[in-house]
């Protein structure tokens, strides 16, 4: 019976030791998450922006506009405050 006890007790340290590993990469994963979707997070990026205007009214001819912008940003520490 005693046997019977200790293995359960076992049993029971294992699930917990699994349960708590799964709420600790949860808790990672939603900081992740967090991290990629706040705009002020300090990341390398590079952004593109395209803007088409197929047809511009009022003027003479087949008129159109395409607008690309590129966009790249380094994060730095200049001075100690941050950008």
């Amino acid at each position: 019976m005693r046997y019977l006890s200790y293995s359960l007790d076992v049993l029971i340290v294992a699930i917990s030791a699994i349960s708590l590993g799964t709420l600790a990469a949860s808790a990672q994963e939603h900081a992740d998450v967090n991290a990629a979707n706040n705009p002020l997070t300090p990341k390398i990026t590079l952004n593109f922006h395209d803007y088409y205007v197929p047809e511009l009214s009022g003027l003479p001819g087949d008129r159109y506009a395409n607008q690309f912008l590129l966009r790249g940003l380094v994060p730095s520490d200049l001075f100690g405050a941050p950008q």
